[in-house]
């Protein structure tokens, strides 16, 4: 039988790494969450009314797909290294939504007092693709305790998701 051993995950560079990632990831995305209705609230529009704010999930939801499928295709129609791939789709997940945060707040500044339907539609653009490439994680922390040891994945899977459920109860205290 296997035993679950959790101070050898701690010692282990890549589970490491899932560890801080997924923790990353998370603080990222549970703020988004949290705030985004209070965000669209502040173009003088009712998102219950309107359901705006489900944009950007479904945004998350397509693009999801797309990044399993192509994390797929690279590596069953390409020479490169599986590691590679992870890093490619985890530097997409996390470099892309940064950048359309940027451009968000750049816009939320220079528009500061503009904040009404006209604009809406730009900051819903970086929200929808902010969401949208966040999913490219996905296909990159969220498979890699399998590659890492299959027999130990959900054990590997469970601590990190324990670990980087922290953000969901701070991550608005602090944000």
């Amino acid at each position: 039988k296997a035993q679950m051993q959790v101070l050898v995950y701690f010692k282990t560079m890549p589970c490491l790494a899932i560890f801080v990632t997924h923790f990353c990831q998370n603080y990222g995305f549970y703020t988004l969450i949290s705030w985004l209705a209070i965000f669209l609230q502040t173009f003088d529009i009712k998102v219950t009314e309107i359901g705006l704010g489900s944009l950007p999930y479904i945004c998350g939801a397509v693009l999801v797909n797309i990044a399993g499928w192509i994390s797929d295709y690279l590596y069953k129609k390409t020479d490169l290294p599986l590691t590679t791939i992870r890093k490619t789709m985890q530097a997409v997940g996390f470099m892309v939504p940064t950048a359309c945060f940027v451009i968000l707040i750049i816009f939320w500044s220079v528009y500061d007092n503009e904040k009404d339907s006209s604009t809406l539609p730009i900051a819903l653009l970086c929200l929808c693709l902010g969401f949208g490439f966040n999913s490219f994680s996905s296909s990159a922390y969220w498979v890699n305790p399998i590659d890492l040891g299959p027999r130990y994945a959900s054990q590997i899977l469970a601590l990190s998701n324990t670990f980087a459920t922290i953000p969901g109860i701070i991550g608005n205290i602090i944000a």
